[in-house]
Parts: structure tokens; sequence; C-alpha cells
């Protein structure tokens, strides 16, 4: 076969005519590719046949076959250019320049060569879309965007899909954006691709997100709100809710709108997590912790999985604030303990957890969970910061336990750990503050500020205010509180609250032309441009700019001043008191009742009915001074309503009752004591409440506890002396009944423990070591102390037990109570050295603890109180549940005491061992002092009998929080119930037969 190729091709050579030439050529051709089966060298033939007739159409389509099948894409394009040339105009032209260019395209990766073709096609047809779609995917795969753009346009004028031609709008609007920085030319593209179609997704997230960059939050919303009408998925359309409602709090300050579209967002989809999100900070941030309680509950969940430790572990903490400020002290223990567990280096979480500590200190195990933190804490390098605040939650612990000395050593420690750390100084400072100690308070923040290196100015202001507070609070010395406060203002010359509070100081001085300067400073700083323009400030400013003013003898332009800040804030009392004592003084009343009434309005619908209390206040005192003494009770009333912990304004109602009705007066000032026992105004009125109604007894009562708690002054004290002195002790002659005993002395009556314990109090006595009874025992009948003896028989008497009583040296504890097997009390023989109350009070103590079967509660050590509480829910679980032990304690108990367990079988005791305990340790407390009569005796044995002395602060008054239910036992000394009930008691009893 080769020789006849060969034959051919000279044949070709000799020939002369260019038909008889290309017709060997063609044969040879031939040939080699069906006989001889050689493509390649069929291919070369064509390509000689090519050269010379460009338009032999069998050449060209085996070497475009032969081309494309070796995937010689130059050669094929070489080719297809070829029959270009001789192609028609039109259609044939089009479809071969498409060829071309896709194969420059995609198989050469020649995208100029590609471009070429599709603009050869865009001059034939300049309509050609697919011509355009190819060269402005061609343009932004080589980022010429000048030319995408140009391309682009060109493809919207011939799209008639309003899909399709918003899309590219978008395109175009993307690109002048992000590659030019023409935002003005990409609005306009991203408006004419929503215009063009609403539902463009792309085009409203770009003007969103343009718009979010250059802060323009309008129309973002603008764009959202669009978005929002786009999404049919419920989750998606509550997420663009939610962004709305974070643009309106966050941004725009409108927490109403913002709460409306989070509302919206939750009514869409509940789970929606950040509508819940923003919806619980918004009311973290407003400080509305009932609406925030249910949301933390709910994120809780959620929280535990999603963001990162520092995100979960702020989360847990403000849960834990939610709780703590909505009474839920353990949870809000628990949820602060877990943002430690999430990230223990938390130190926001752990300043909340010590803060927590502080003031429900019975809310958790603390002391625990302080010796877990400071395990971890060891471990780290930089254990500092975080070892301070342990040892000022400790010296918190110690400083209510009454160990001061203790606490003071453990706050200095934290300071050596953390010197530079005003949050642990502030814990000492406290700690003086609290002792009255204000030198050394102030000793500690001056050496804070003069350490090296000295802190920043920022922690440096704070310390220097706080200096200041306790120099004009603590010290009362105005002078040195003003030279702090310039000190303050020479570093931060526009800090109001500085000015401010040295307006004060300089008004106590009497520097009224220097008190003016420095108030008109600070609302020329309040309403300076740029800042944070707040009605209220100014209204509290202007309030004492008058205030000064009238000081200084220009009461008409106080007067002035005075309505500038009631116009200010309507509802901010100093002035509208001001005005109306104005008023009052013009003989015009009822001008003034109706201006404190307008304002009272005004402050409830900004800060609820508190925030009108003061207004009411001054309304009440106005009308009771005009002699409307009803209505002057009912505005006090209306009062607490609103605020009925408020013991200054329960205090003012009694002193309008005591003008005529004294029963009425004595009972709000114990409404006043049941919440604070440390009233001292609310003792005296009432002492003097009781003397006028002759019930000395009582008023002795008050007087005493009153004297005791450090309250008592020299005319207090006097009035004491008088009413002993005309006090005749009167024994009581009574005997307790069971029913005064149930309803006045114990208070858990219907507890699961004492059921249970009462079933076999004998039983479990016998499971805890005896005491001690002591050395050299003898019958109490054997000793000379007449008046012992009679104290024994009136006890006797009146608690309805007759005890073995003994008396001897080293006596564990001071006294040993026995109620099993018999009954015995043994008293060491130096409390007979005390006074007749001390020991009636020991004596009544002990027999009321025979009398209940539960004298072993009283000398329980706080693991033997768990091991007793373990026991008692023991005995209720299934057989099959209950351990060794317990099933043969079970089994040495009497059938009445079986019955009792079978009872109650599957109860579950909820209440905590401890409590029970030492209520019922209160029980023989209450007792002892109704026997007694006399709190400080009573007071004084509880301490000896913990081996303890008498707690008492710095200024000798009794430590009441160190006595183990102490106030509880104030209550109950002063309570209407324990006087009516000593007085039946103290009755003779009727003869026998009448």
């Amino acid at each position: 076969m080769g020789r006849l190729i060969s034959a051919y091709e000279t044949r070709a050579q000799l020939a002369r005519d260019d038909d008889k030439r290309l017709d060997s050529l063609r044969r040879a051709a031939r040939v080699a590719g069906a006989k001889l089966k050689d493509p390649a060298e069929a291919a070369r033939i064509y390509e000689a046949i090519v050269q010379i007739d460009p338009a032999d159409t069998e050449a060209l389509d085996a070497l475009e076959r032969f081309h494309e099948r070796a995937r010689n894409w130059q050669k094929l394009v070489d080719v297809l250019r070829i029959r270009l040339e001789s192609a028609p105009a039109g259609d044939a032209a089009t479809a071969l320049l498409r060829r071309i260019a896709r194969i420059c395209e995609e198989g050469l990766r020649d995208e100029q060569q590609a471009i070429e073709s599709y603009l050869r096609i865009l001059e034939i047809a300049p309509g050609n879309k697919e011509a355009l779609e190819a060269l402005g995917r061609i343009y932004e795969s080589t980022e010429q965007w000048t030319q995408f753009i140009d391309i682009t346009r060109r493809q919207i004028r011939v799209t008639t899909d309003r899909n399709h031609k918003a899309l590219l709008y978008f395109k175009c609007g993307s690109v002048m954006e992000a590659k030019f920085g023409k935002e003005e030319d990409a609005i306009r593209y991203y408006d004419a691709a929503i215009k063009t179609s609403p539902s463009c997704l792309p085009a409203v997230h770009g003007l969103r997100d343009l718009y979010r960059r250059r802060q323009d939050w309008p129309r973002v919303i603008q764009t959202l709100e669009l978005e929002v009408k786009l999404w049919q998925d419920d989750k998606e359309r509550a997420g663009v809710f939610a962004q709305i409602g974070q643009i309106y709090g966050t941004h725009l300050g409108q927490p109403e709108r913002a709460l409306h579209y989070y509302e919206s967002a939750l009514a869409v989809d509940p789970e929606c997590l950040p509508a819940n999100k923003a919806l619980f900070e918004q009311y973290y941030q407003a400080g509305d912790w009932e609406r925030a309680k249910p949301l933390a509950q709910a994120l809780a969940q959620k929280a535990m999985r999603e963001g990162d430790p520092s995100q979960r572990s702020d989360f847990y903490l403000k849960r834990g604030i939610v709780a703590r400020m909505t009474g839920d002290m353990r949870n809000a223990a628990e949820s602060i303990i877990i943002a430690l567990e999430i990230k223990p280096t938390n130190l926001d979480a752990l300043d909340a957890l010590g803060d927590l500590a502080r003031v429900a200190p019975d809310a958790y195990d603390f002391p625990a969970t302080y010796r877990e933190l400071e395990k971890i804490y060891k471990r780290r390098d930089d254990s500092a910061p975080y070892m301070a605040r342990v040892h000022v939650a400790r010296a918190v612990m110690a400083e209510r336990e009454g160990d001061l000395d203790q606490a003071e050593t453990l706050y200095a420690q934290a300071l050596g750990e953390a010197p530079d750390d005003f949050t642990i100084l502030s814990a000492l400072v406290d700690l003086h503050c609290n002792m009255r100690r204000w030198s050394h308070a102030c000793d500690a923040i001056v050496k804070f500020l003069n350490g090296s290196p000295p802190p920043p100015d920022d922690v440096k202001v704070r310390a220097m205010m706080r200096l200041a507070e306790i120099h004009d609070e603590g010290e009362m010395d105005a002078r040195r509180a003003a030279a702090v406060l310039r000190e303050v203002i020479k570093l931060d010359p526009s800090h109001q609250e500085a000015h401010y509070r040295l307006a004060q100081q300089q008004y106590l001085l009497g520097r009224f032309d220097e008190a003016r300067a420095s108030i008109e400073r600070v609302i020329e700083l309040a309403a300076a441009p740029g800042q944070d323009l707040r009605p209220e400030n100014l209204a509290r400013y202007y309030y004492y700019l008058g205030r000064i003013i009238e000081a200084g003898g220009d009461r008409r332009a106080a007067t002035s001043r005075y309505r500038r800040a009631a116009e200010y804030d309507p509802g901010y009392a100093p002035p509208a008191l001001a005005l109306a004592k104005r008023a009052v003084e013009a003989n015009d009343q009822r001008g003034a009742e109706t201006l404190l009434i307008n304002a009272a309005h005004a402050a409830m619908e900004t800060g609820g009915a508190a925030a009108a209390v003061p207004l009411q206040r001054g309304l009440a005192r106005i009308l009771l001074a005009s002699g409307e003494r009803a209505a002057a009770i009912e505005a006090y009333r209306g009062i607490l309503a609103v605020e009925p912990d408020s013991a200054a304004n329960r205090v003012a109602l009694a002193e309008i009752y005591a003008v005529d009705d004294l029963p009425k007066a004595i009972q709000e000032l114990h409404r006043v004591l049941e919440r604070d026992l440390r009233h001292g105004p609310a003792y005296r009125m009432l002492a003097q409440s009781y003397l006028q109604m002759g019930e000395t007894e009582r008023a002795v009562r008050l007087l005493s506890v009153m004297q005791l708690l450090g309250y008592a002054e020299d005319e207090d004290e006097t009035a004491l002396r008088r009413a002993e002195a005309s006090v005749r002790y009167t024994p009581l002659r009574g005997q307790m009944t069971d029913e005064l005993r149930s309803q006045f002395l114990i208070r858990h009556r219907g507890s699961a423990y004492g059921k249970l314990f009462r079933a076999c109090a004998a039983e479990i006595t016998a499971l805890f070591p005896q005491p001690s009874m002591g050395e050299n025992l003898a019958p109490a009948q054997a000793t000379d102390d007449a008046a012992f003896k009679v104290a024994i028989a009136d006890s006797v008497r009146l608690f309805g037990v007759e005890p073995e009583i003994y008396v001897g040296d080293k006596v564990s504890d001071g006294m040993v109570v026995l109620a099993y097997p018999r009954p015995i009390v043994v008293l060491d023989r130096s409390l007979l050295d005390e006074t007749d109350a001390a020991r009636r009070f020991l004596l009544g103590r002990a027999f009321e603890a025979i009398r209940g079967g539960y004298a072993v509660l009283l000398r329980l050590t706080r693991r033997e109180k768990l091991e007793l509480g373990g026991l008692l829910r023991s005995l209720l679980l299934p057989e099959s549940e209950q351990t060794g032990p317990t099933r043969e304690f079970v089994r040495s108990l009497p059938r009445r005491a079986l019955r009792v367990i079978e009872r109650l079988s599957g109860h579950r005791i909820d209440e905590d061992v401890e409590d029970w305990v030492d209520g019922m340790v209160n029980a023989a407390n209450r007792a002892g002092l109704f026997a007694a009569d006399d709190f400080g005796a009573a007071a004084r044995m509880m301490f000896r009998l913990a081996g303890e002395t008498m707690a008492l602060t710095a200024d000798g008054a009794l430590a009441l929080g160190a006595l183990q239910g102490g106030e509880d036992l104030v209550r109950f000394f002063l309570a209407d119930d324990y006087h009516r009930t000593r007085d039946a008691l103290a009755r003779p009893a009727p003869p026998s037969g009448a």
C-alpha cells in the first residue's frame, strides 16, 4: 500500500492540472486512511490538499476529525479558521466562531483568542446571548472588570427574563462596589435589580451589607423588611426579624421597636435563637429580671453547646445574675459556678460569686466551692488575681462568723496577691468602713494610690472618688472630701460626678459662690455638644443649683431653677417638693397638692409606682400639716402598698396613729421590727407607746434589747432603769400545755424528720455517744442555793417534766441534757455563779428538750447531723434499697415505731436536715428565753454553751448575726404572743372545781 501511496503522490507532482493533482492526492489519502489505517499519513496528505485548495471539503472534514481525536486544539482551530474564510456570512460563520471560541477557552485555555472570536460573533450578531454570556464569564474570570461591566450592560439590554436581568444588575453593582469602590453606582445597580425583580435576594443582601458598612441603619432596616417578604422558611424570616430588632435596640436606641420585632420573630419561630438571645440581652440590660428569667432558662441548654467558652461563660454569669435578682439564690450560685467551670478565668463571674456568697451565704456550699477553685488556681502561673478573690471570699465568711481578725488577715493576703487591683482593695476598705475605722480605710486607699507603679488614671479616679465618699459620709469632713474631689477634677476635668459632689461639699462648708460655680460647670459639661444629654441628670443639677442659690438668700432665682429642673424631669421629686413647699407658704395648699399629684403621675410613667413614693410622702406631710389626718394616713398606706419594707414610712404612719390610736401605732411599729430588727427609732417609739399604755414589762423587754444591740441613748438608758424599778417579778404559775408548746415553741410541727425522730427517739439517741457528765456529781437539791432550787421547781411546774438534776465539775460543754434512757440534767458548778435569769434559761432549754425527747439534738456536730439525716431518709426506702446498718436498726425498733415508718414509707423528704435540727435547737432556746424573760442572759448563755465569748461589735453591742437563731429569738421575745402567754401563765391557776 505504501508503494501505491507513493505512486499517487508522484503522479500528483507530475500533473500540471490542479484538478488531476488533487484527484491523485485524494486517492492517496483515502488509501492511507481506509486501507493502510494510518490516520496521521492521511492527515499529512490532506494538509497538502488544503494548501492547493483551502476550500476542499473532504480534506477539511478529515483534518477536523483527526485533530479533534488527537486533541491537537491549535491545528483544529487553524482548520476551522480556514473553513471560516470560505463560510457564508450569517449563522454558518457564527457557528464556526462559536466553536473556535469554545475550543480556545476550554481546550487551549487561551482566553484572549476566545474573546476575539466572541467579539467577531457580536460584530455579525450584536445581540447574540451566548457570546455575551461567554464574554461576561471570561471577563469575570480574568478580572477584566471594565470590559465585564460593558458586556454585562449589553446583556441587560437584550435579556427579557426579569429574574436574569435583575441578577445581571446585581453583578454590575457588586463589581462597582467591590472592585471600583463606587458605592453610589453600586446602589443604583442594586436598586435597578430590585426594581426589575423584587425577589432578587442577592441584590437585597448586597444593598443591606453596603448600608450596614455605612451604618445607614434606617436603610438597612428597609432592605431587611424587603428581605423578610422573600423568605418562605419560618426560621429564615424569624432570623431577619431578629436582625431588625437588634438594629433598633443597639444602633437606633429604640428598645420598644426592638421588642416588637423580637416578639415578631418568636411568633414566627418560638425557638429562634438570635431573637431569644437578643430579647434576653435587652431584658438583662434594662434590669427587667422577671421577663429575662424564662429566657435564661430556655437558652441554658443551647448555651452549653453553642459559642466559644467565653460567650458561654458570660451567658451563665448573666443567667446567675438574673436568678439572683429574682430571688433564686441557689440557682444563681449554680449558674455562676457553671460559668467558672466553663472558664475559670472569668473574673466577672468570680466577683459575682463573691458578692452572692456575701449576701446569701446559706444559698450554697460556698466553702467547698472555694476550696475547689483554690485547687484550680494554684496550678496556674497567673493565679494572683484569682487567688486574691478566693481570699476575699474566705474573709467574708470569717467576717460573717464574727472572726474579724481572721477576716482582716485574709483581706491583707488578698491585697498582697493583687496589690494593684482596686476590686480587692475595695473589699478591705468595706471591712474598715463596716467597723467604722475610717482612718484605716483612707490609709489603705492612699497607699494604693501611692503604689509603684501608680494605678491607671481611670482606676485612680475610682479610688479617689471612694476616698472622697469616706471623707464625706464616714468622717463627715467636707474639707478633706473637697480636696480629694479637686484632685479628681485635675485628672479628669470632664468628670461630672466629681464636680457635682464638689458642689455639695462646698455647700456644706458654706462656700456658696464656689458651690454655684461647680454646679454650673456640671450643667455646662452635661449639655456640651456630643454628650449624651440626659434630662434626669440636668434636672438633678438644676435642682441643686436652686438649693445653692436659695442658701445664698435669693429665693426668687432659686424657684426659677426649681421650675427649670421640673421641666427637664417632671417626675423628679426634689424640685416638685420644693415648689409645693413654696405653694403651701403662699397659702395655696390645693395648688401644692395638684403639683405633687401631677409629678407623681409623671414619675410613675417613667419609673413605675416606686418612683412616685417621695412625692406621695410629701403629699402626706402636707395633708398632715393641714390637719387632714385621715387623708395623710391613706397617703402613707398607699406608699406602704408600694414599699412594704420601708421602715421610715411605716414609722411616720405610726407617729400619726400614736396621737389617738396607740394600738394601731404599736401594730405598725411591730411590722417595722419584723422586717428590720436594727431600726433603733422603732424600738424607742414602741417602748414609749408601751409606757403610755402602762405595759411596763413590754417596755422593759424592748429597751433591754435596744440597749443590748447598741441603739440606746442616754434617755433610753434612764427610761429602762425607771421601768425596771417599777416591774415586780411574777413567777409563772401555769403549765406550758401541749397546745401552747405546739403553737408557740415548735416551728417544724409537720416535718417528716420530726415524725420519724419522735417515733424512734430513744433508739436514735442510743446511736450517738453519751457526753461526759464530769466529776464530783451531786444532786442539785443538795446545794445551798435556795434561788436555784426555786428556779428548778418553777421549771418543773412550767414544763411538766421532772428530770434528775445534778451539779458537777468539768461537765462536757458546761451542760449535759439526756432524755434517754432516763431524763437527766447535769450543770457545771461554775454555772451556779450566773444570774438567776441565766440559770432559768438553761433549765428551760433543758426541760423543753427533755419533754420533746430531742435532747440528743442539742449536742450533734455537723457530721452527726448529716448522718442522722441519712438514717431518717433511708428508713423510708423499700427494704431492698436500705443499707445493712439501716435494716439492722429497723429490726431493733418497737412495733409503734414501725407503724409510723410504714405510714410515711415512700414519702420524699425535701427539707434540709441541718435546718430541721437547728429549728429544734431554736425551739429549746425559745423555751429557755420564755423561762428567763431576759434576752441578754439568754444570749450570754448560748455563747457560753458554744464555748465562745459573747460576740460584740466595736461599739460593744451584741453582734446579733453571730448568735445562731439570734434574730428569731429577738422577734419571739418581743412578740404579742410571747407577752400574752407569759401573762396567762403568770396568773394563779383557778381552784379545782371552779
